[in-house]
């Protein structure tokens, strides 16, 4: 398992290491893990897990609260999914 700072994410909620996303995503654009097509803009992003404190503080800037909300119940829903996952992997 490659642990590295960036991953790719893909919106089908499937996570990978840049290493592993990167040598996948440049066959083709379908998702290893569930084969399913990635065709939209956003399908397949670069993640920086250790974002810094200028991005923290820009990267909502001029959202609607109930975009920030949204987006927020979103990405913790995707944490919890894979907190989860790896508790399963784990027993």
């Amino acid at each position: 398992m490659c642990i590295l700072d960036v991953y790719l994410t893909i919106c089908i909620v499937h996570i990978f290491c840049n290493e592993d996303g990167t040598r996948e995503f440049e066959k083709a654009f379908v998702c290893p893990a569930c084969d399913s097509v990635l065709q939209e803009k956003f399908d397949i992003i670069r993640v920086d897990m250790n974002p810094t404190e200028q991005y923290k503080s820009m990267v909502l800037v001029g959202q609607k609260p109930e975009v920030i909300h949204e987006i927020c119940t979103r990405a913790i829903s995707f944490w919890n999914y894979q907190v989860h996952l790896f508790i399963f992997e784990e027993t």
